[in-house]
């Protein structure tokens, strides 16, 4: 045992002089590309729509909407497939602007336009942008302001539907979208007699976004 040792050392010397013991094995460093598709990824668009407030106290003609969402995914855009994420939007009546109807002291219907604010935030699933048609479909709540309403601003909560086609222009790396679709909302709202009353609304809305990542 113990000549063992210093012929070990014998035969370790000629190593050490020349450096060529081996080292740590290097760390592989992952490929970037290789998890493109698993990034997180977000649409931004803006939309213009055309609808009608339907209701006992309003009167059924069109009104014009501008908006503005984004759309943020758990997937970038060069994933295979539809993703599913969750959208945040904001409109406000501009141009034609909903009617309601009032009576006076004497009794008689008055007409008085009213101007609309929504705020709102849908979960949504987007077909895959690589994808030169697909669909669009969402679900959530939103905040509506109705101003004036029976002498001042009234809030209320609106349960959304929404489905629609995607044209996706342009290429992969920078791509844009257009959307068709259609938006229908439901509520209750307290009349000036405490009685609760349906309002409905129904949106036709054309948008025009980008693939932001």
């Amino acid at each position: 045992m113990l000549l063992a040792l210093p012929a070990c050392l014998l035969l370790l010397l000629p190593a050490l002089a020349q450096g060529d013991l081996p080292g740590p094995p290097a760390p592989e460093l992952a490929d970037p590309s290789e998890h493109a598709e698993a990034a997180f990824g977000s649409d931004i668009s803006l939309t213009l729509g055309v609808g009608s407030l339907l209701g006992a106290w309003v009167v059924p003609r069109p009104y014009t909407a501008l908006g503005l969402r984004f759309d943020a995914f758990t997937v970038g855009r060069g994933a295979e497939g539809p993703r599913a994420g969750l959208s945040l939007f904001g409109q406000k009546t501009l141009g034609l602007l909903p009617h309601a109807v009032e009576e006076d002291d004497e009794g008689s219907a008055q007409e008085f336009p009213i101007e609309v604010v929504e705020i709102g935030a849908l979960c949504v699933l987007r077909s895959a942008p690589s994808l030169p048609w697909g669909g669009t479909a969402g679900l959530g709540f939103s905040r509506m302001d109705l101003s004036p309403y029976y002498g001042g601003s009234y809030p209320v909560p609106v349960l959304r539907f929404e489905g629609g086609v995607r044209r996706h222009l342009g290429t992969l790396d920078r791509r844009g979208f257009l959307d068709l679709g259609m938006r229908l909302g439901w509520t209750e709202i307290r009349s000036p007699s405490e009685q609760l009353e349906e309002l409905w609304s129904l949106e036709l809305s054309l948008g025009a976004g980008l693939h932001v990542r």
